[in-house]
């Protein structure tokens, strides 16, 4: 459950490119800018009671971001505050978008693998979903981040 938050709070932080096109692509949208999860919620509820993942997530890791660079490699930042001090303030991962830039697959430097399937991207916000079956039962988790 740590790397599911780990990672779903990387990917609140997902940057957005700063040059505008004449109709700016998802790519442009995604990179570039620092992204913020500000939502995370499950289906089922876990323990048959708990919707509200984001609520349980503790500050020092809601105030992460996550970075997506032009290259495919990705920034995730501890932001102001970090739970354990002895973590390095930034950690470093690659992205991929599938060929119609509908799913983003962020995979972190320790090799855990999270896709994405956005649901809206702006170049303020990013909502998505993603899947996890390591408890035996399919949960759906959704996510909003906010660029910072």
């Amino acid at each position: 459950m740590t790397k599911l938050i780990l990672s779903v709070v990387a990917v609140a932080a997902i940057t957005f490119s700063g040059c505008k096109k004449d109709k700016e692509s998802n790519t442009d949208k995604l990179t570039d800018k620092n992204w913020k999860m500000t939502a995370l919620t499950v289906d089922p509820p876990l323990g048959g009671i708990l919707t509200d993942v984001y609520a349980q997530i503790q500050a020092c890791t809601q105030d992460d971001l996550t970075i997506f660079k032009d290259d495919h490699s990705v920034n995730f930042d501890e932001g102001a505050s970090k739970c354990d001090a002895a973590d390095p303030q930034t950690t470093t991962g690659s992205w991929a978008y599938n060929s119609d830039e509908t799913v983003v697959t962020v995979v972190d430097d320790g090799g855990f693998i999270t896709s994405y399937t956005i649901t809206s991207l702006s170049s303020s916000e990013m909502k998505g979903t993603f899947t996890d079956n390591s408890s035996g039962i399919v949960e759906t988790y959704s996510v909003t981040f906010k660029a910072q």
